[in-house]
């Protein structure tokens, strides 16, 4: 299948340029992409070329419209709790601040609640092992398993 140019998605492994990996787009599912730069697992990439040539995100938000990102691993359980972005960045460079997310990529291994901003907000259903993208503006997010405890994964861009 080819991938429509510019459409962003997550490296399922570690490809290194030139070679052939497994990836996962919101639009199409699972499929195979060529590495036009090293790209590691779980990276956001973006389809750059014909014949699902792509790269990682990163090196566009960087250079164009982000110039900070987050990734966390999270434990959900059974009582709601915060995740405030840039914690994960923050502890792996003290450099880097807290900051508020523009846009935000959610995956969980369980079914999970998501609350943005504050406890109080909308709840969203997160089905298990299924990305969702989010463009909003995002300081922090509360977190809550549906049945059973999940690995929540959350990349974040502001």
């Amino acid at each position: 299948m080819t991938l429509t140019l510019y459409t962003r998605g997550i490296a399922l492994e570690s490809i290194l340029k030139t070679k052939e990996g497994k990836a996962f787009f919101p639009q199409v599912g699972r499929c195979t992409v060529i590495a036009d730069e090293d790209v590691d697992q779980y990276d956001i990439i973006i389809v750059v070329a014909d014949k699902n040539h792509v790269i990682p995100y990163s090196l566009v938000t960087r250079e164009k419209r982000f110039d900070k990102d987050d990734y966390a691993s999270l434990t959900t359980g059974p009582t709601l709790t915060e995740y405030v972005i840039g914690t994960k960045a923050n502890e792996a460079d003290k450099s880097v601040l807290l900051f508020e997310a523009k846009n935000i990529v959610i995956r969980c291994s369980q079914d999970v609640y998501i609350r943005f901003n504050a406890p109080g907000r909308v709840r969203h259903l997160i089905p298990a092992d299924v990305f969702f993208e989010y463009t909003l503006r995002v300081d922090k997010l509360f977190y809550q398993q549906v049945s059973v405890a999940g690995t929540l994964e959350i990349w974040a861009e502001g």
